[in-house]
């Protein structure tokens, strides 16, 4: 296992979730207290900054289908 910097600045929860071969997903504390947003960024060095991709949820995962 290898560390790779990201550009999320922010300490990130250890159970960030790679969704594709360039993009990790990780949860962060929402706006509300008690809650979470999943926000997603480059997976490896980028210019492109975080993204918030859901609100009021945590704990990203991936779910693969049968092809």
């Amino acid at each position: 296992m290898r560390e790779t910097p990201v550009a999320e600045t922010l300490s990130v929860d250890d159970q960030a979730a790679r969704l594709d071969d360039t993009t990790l997903a990780y949860a962060l504390p929402g706006r509300a207290k008690g809650t979470s947003d999943i926000w997603t960024v480059p997976a490896g060095p980028s210019e492109t900054g975080p993204s918030l991709l859901l609100r009021d949820a945590s704990s990203p995962s991936v779910v693969v289908g049968d092809s």
